[in-house]
């Protein structure tokens, strides 16, 4: 069966050869071209060199994600789009709200005729770290706020992130020693009108990131005050929502 490529890039890159190159032999060079950061088995994460010296593209990461399965072949190459182009329309969303995620350069799915078997996200490399030491270990507040503060923009503009654990937030601090909060691992984005986005959904969102008690109250609370909510009725709502999934995700890992 013939072997297809298909990919879109950001505007600003639809023309570089040194990219059109890479995209031409990233399925076949993928684990020896690059330097591989992370290897699962839905994804591998590897970082790339694709034009030296070149400000954005000397330096970026490519998300290679697998497909398991026929039925999964079928349904991404016919009826949904692939995590990758997910990533990629959230990441434009994402900037288009005010809110920082790495800078998408484009998707490449690789199909065997209209069955999809690989797809690959693009983006820039970033030197941000994963909050979960500052937040977790060194109880650091200040960014804790910051988090809150910018979960709290991406529901006003009916985003959620629905897989918003502590290594899928990342921080960095800008030339004016402020914490920059940005998210990454976004193909499971969504957006809802910011009208008809459910405080119920909001709330999911933050269910799995900590079972640090004073932790999550402190954000909650940040949260509610970014977004005008009453700090106490949206407290005792969380927490009866966070209280319920705990239970239920120690059912479903007694089960396995």
């Amino acid at each position: 069966m013939t072997i297809m490529t298909r990919y879109e890039l950001s505007g600003e890159y639809d023309s570089n050869r040194d990219l059109l190159d890479f995209i031409g032999r990233i399925d076949t060079e993928f684990d020896t071209e690059g330097r591989i950061l992370f290897a699962g088995r839905r994804n591998t994460l590897g970082e790339f060199c694709i034009a030296e010296g070149h400000p954005v593209l000397g330096h970026v990461v490519v998300k290679r994600f697998n497909v398991h399965g026929p039925l999964a072949s079928i349904v991404y190459g016919v009826f949904r789009r692939s995590k990758a182009q997910r990533a990629f329309r959230s990441a434009l969303r994402l900037m288009e709200a005010g809110c920082s995620t790495p800078q998408p350069i484009g998707w490449i799915e690789v199909k065997s005729g209209m069955l999809l078997r690989r797809c690959y996200y693009i983006c820039t490399y970033t030197e941000a770290q994963s909050v979960r030491t500052e937040l977790e270990v060194e109880r650091n507040m200040e960014l804790a706020t910051s988090f809150a503060h910018f979960i709290a923009r991406m529901h006003s503009h009916g985003i959620v992130h629905h897989d918003l654990n502590l290594s899928n937030v990342l921080y960095e601090l800008d030339a004016d020693g402020r914490y920059v909060v940005s998210v990454i691992d976004i193909n499971r984005t969504t957006y809802t009108p910011p009208s008809r986005l459910s405080l119920r959904s909001c709330i999911d969102d933050f269910v799995r990131w900590t079972d640090d008690p004073e932790l999550f109250e402190h954000v909650m609370r940040r949260y509610a005050e970014a977004r005008n909510l009453d700090p106490e009725a949206f407290l005792a709502k969380a927490w009866g929502m966070k209280r319920w999934h705990d239970v239920w995700w120690k059912v479903k890992k007694w089960r396995l």
